[in-house]
């Protein structure tokens, strides 16, 4: 998912929403909402496999901008983080990114901006 998220940003795609839950044969199942608003390309035209397969180029090293952030244990001894932050292209990319470099991989995500603050928890 890390792939494909960068992938949209370096494409100017928004995701304004959206849930995605990796199975127990670790393949993603989402459904996002993206905003092509950006975009000078039609979106039908845009290779969404090819971008989730493709490893991104690591030309946006900058930290994702938070305005708060909560980490908790489950009862299933996952952690569950919940970001808040204004609103900015390429943060989910980065921040999972940044996540792996830790050896945490996500496996649920459940995705808002509602107007111009990301929302969004990991699991």
């Amino acid at each position: 998912m890390a792939f494909l998220f960068s992938g949209l940003a370096a494409s100017a795609v928004s995701i304004v929403s959206g849930r995605a839950m990796q199975g127990a044969s670790g393949v993603w199942d989402a459904r996002l909402t993206l905003d092509f608003t950006s975009v000078v390309v039609r979106p039908e035209s845009i290779n969404y496999v090819g971008l989730a397969l493709q490893k991104p180029a690591l030309t946006d090293a900058r930290a994702p901008k938070l305005t708060r952030f909560q980490i908790a244990r489950r009862i299933d001894r996952s952690l569950e983080v919940t970001l808040d932050g204004p609103d900015q292209i390429g943060f989910l990319g980065r921040v999972l990114g940044r996540m792996s470099l830790l050896m945490l991989f996500p496996v649920e995500m459940e995705i808002a901006t509602v107007t111009g603050n990301i929302r969004d928890k990991i699991v």
